[in-house]
Formats: C-alpha cells, sequence, structure tokens
C-alpha cells in the first residue's frame, strides 16, 4: 500500500523550531537535521481537525512548541485558538483564525489545511503519534541544552563554572522531570481499596494466553521449532487469525528482530508457513493483504543487540532499546507485538 506523501500540494517550505521551543525564538542552528517526525505531526494535527474531542487526548502530551515544523506550529496554536472559542476545529475554522493572525499563508494556507485533514482518516492511534512528537521534541530541547553548554563554556572563566553548572543542571532536571515516566502514586494501596473497587478488565493479545502490554518468553530447547511458532504467532496477530487455536484478542502490528536467521532464512520460514496455510485452506486474500500492511521482519544477524551490558561493575543500557524504539516509532502502523528472536542475543550479544 502506496502512503501518501506528506508534501502538501504547494508552498510553504518548512521552517523548522529547532529545540522544540517557540520556533522564532530558538536560535539555535543546525549542522544536521535534529529528531523530528513530520509524519507523527501531521497525523497529530489532522487527528484534531477531524474530532474536536482529541485534543482531550493530547493535550497532556503535545503543546505548540513540541512540533518542529514551523507550519505545524502555527496551526497546533490555531486549533487551541479555536477551542477556546468553543468552536470544533477543521480546516474553516482554523483558517479562520490563521487569517485573523495574518499567519494562514505562512502556515501553508488553505491548501495544506486541507491536505492535513485529508491524510488523517482517523484517530484512533492520535495518541501514539503525540507521543512520537513529544519524544522527538523532547530530544531537541537536550540538544539545544547541550549546545547552550559548549557555547558557554568556551567563554567563560573557571570562576563561573559553578553557575554555568547549576543552569544547566535545572534545565536537566526540568527536562528529566518532563521526560522521564515517574510513578504517580509510589506508596502503597491498602487492600481495602482493592475490595471495593473492581478490577480493570485484562487485555489480551492471544486469548487466555498472551496478556497484551507484557513481557513474555517462549523457552525451549534448540532446534524445537521455538523461531517458526513466533513467526506463526506474528502471522496471528497481523491477521487476527487464531494462534495455536486460540483466538487473538487485539490484531495489530507486528515487528520480529532476528538476530540469528538472515534475511533469506526468515524469507524460507515466512513462505513455507504462508504455503502451508495456502494448501489447509486457511489464507484468504484479506489475510494476505493485512500481513502485507502490519507485519515486519528484520535480520539483526552479525550485531551485537545486547539491550544492557556490564560496564565498571554496574549494568547499563547500552542504547540498542532505543534503536528498537525508534524502529517502532517510524513504523506505519501501531506495534502490538515485538519478537525478540532469540533473547539471549539480546541479552548477552
Amino acid at each position: 500500500m502506496t502512503r501518501r506523501s506528506l508534501t502538501p500540494p504547494g508552498p510553504p517550505t518548512a521552517k523548522q523550531a529547532g529545540t522544540g521551543e517557540a520556533p522564532k525564538d530558538a536560535g539555535l542552528e543546525y549542522h544536521y537535521p535534529p529528531p523530528h517526525s513530520l509524519e507523527a505531526e501531521a497525523a497529530v494535527l489532522g487527528g484534531l481537525l477531524l474530532d474536536e474531542g482529541a485534543m482531550d487526548r493530547v493535550a497532556g502530551l503535545v503543546e505548540a512548541r513540541s512540533f518542529y515544523c514551523y507550519d505545524h506550529h502555527l496551526v497546533f496554536q490555531a486549533i487551541e485558538e479555536v477551542l477556546s472559542r468553543g468552536q470544533a476545529p477543521d480546516m474553516v475554522t482554523a483558517a479562520a483564525v490563521l487569517e485573523e493572525r495574518e499567519q494562514l499563508e505562512e502556515a501553508g494556507g488553505h491548501a495544506y489545511l486541507a491536505h492535513l485533514a485529508n491524510i488523517t482518516p482517523t484517530t484512533a492511534n492520535i495518541e501514539h503519534y503525540a507521543e512520537v512528537v513529544r519524544g522527538r521534541a523532547h530530544l531537541r530541547r537536550a540538544m539545544a541544552l547541550a549546545e547552550d553548554f559548549r557555547s558557554r563554556a568556551g567563554s567563560c572563566n573557571p570562576d563561573e563554572l559553578r553557575g554555568l553548572l547549576d543552569r544547566h543542571r535545572q534545565g536537566l532536571e526540568e527536562l528529566e522531570a518532563e521526560a522521564v515516566p515517574h510513578l504517580e502514586d509510589p506508596g502503597a494501596l491498602a487492600v481495602g481499596d482493592l475490595l471495593d473497587t473492581r478490577p480493570p478488565v485484562r487485555r489480551w493479545l492471544v486469548e487466555g494466553f498472551l496478556p497484551l502490554g507484557v513481557v513474555g518468553v517462549l523457552a525451549a530447547g534448540g532446534g524445537t521449532g521455538k523461531s517458526m511458532l513466533l513467526l506463526q504467532l506474528a502471522i496471528g496477530v497481523a491477521t487476527g487469525g487464531p494462534f495455536l487455536g486460540l483466538d487473538v484478542g487485539e490484531q495489530g502490528g507486528v515487528l520480529v528482530l532476528a538476530a540469528e536467521d538472515d534475511r533469506a532464512e526468515l524469507h524460507r520460514r515466512f513462505k513455507a508457513i504462508l504455503d502451508q496455510l495456502k494448501r489447509d485452506g486457511e489464507w484468504t486474500p484479506q489475510e494476505e493483504e493485512l500481513v502485507r500492511r502490519r507485519l515486519f521482519l528484520a535480520s539483526w544477524v552479525g550485531f551485537d543487540n545486547r539491550l544492557v551490558a556490564e560496564v565498571d561493575g554496574r549494568v547499563v543500557a547500552t542504547g540498542r532499546h532505543r534503536e528498537i524504539a525508534r524502529l517502532i516509532e517510524d513504523l506505519p502502523v501501531e506495534v502490538n507485538l515485538l519478537v525478540l528472536d532469540p533473547a539471549s542475543r539480546f541479552r548477552s550479544g
């Protein structure tokens, strides 16, 4: 399936916000593109133009300064103004506000507003896209703090170092408070409170077998077919079809990262499973279309795939998990299942 381009039918040229702060006040020059996702930004704005209730779902995640593209910064501010007037945001009301502010052409004009609305058919994943926008904005702010520290350190004298460190320590603490998840309530919960309320309904990836959003381990001896079974699980989640006779609860995107099988072996195994399903009459054109859109395979054979490593007697994250997170964020679907095969390669390399 071809994805529609985010390039509008004509001008404008996007003006970068750069640091994640208000774009015109940023004043920071990058020598390479800073972290951003124009696709995610456009998806958030398109969702806001599509559903007036969508702002409630993203209000705690993004704000105008979160947008890297200046055009998107202006459109978000216009949507906020429309809502503050008690109106529903859409192409017409947003354009009216931008026109009042003499920013309509600067934001891309009517054509670009229509483009934003048309590329977003649903708001189902708007929180996910807002998380992507928020995460990239935090990275840009971290880069801005680092650049500011480097610039000031180069021109200050040793007596001013403590003040410089204090200044940037505060900035880093503020960024950490926003960017790093913290426990909402680290205190103990009284059992009486549990007895008086209903527990939340468990969400299943595979009914009665694998809950959604938890880490699971498939353990068995070597050569027993674990990788083939995981590929069957991946196909089931992508299509919504059964897995080992069990119903798939919440179908969606799947990413399989293979650290022992190269691309040719992944190709052979995947094709063998599909050929068997076709012979058994258990494969439909609709399922094939879902697999094409939702299932992604990657071979990381030959790389150091450790998620953690021991450094100076301490166990530290290697950064590989951030690469996986970025890969998931860049996929065109929301991922419900991530497969790391085998787990030992991601633990010890």
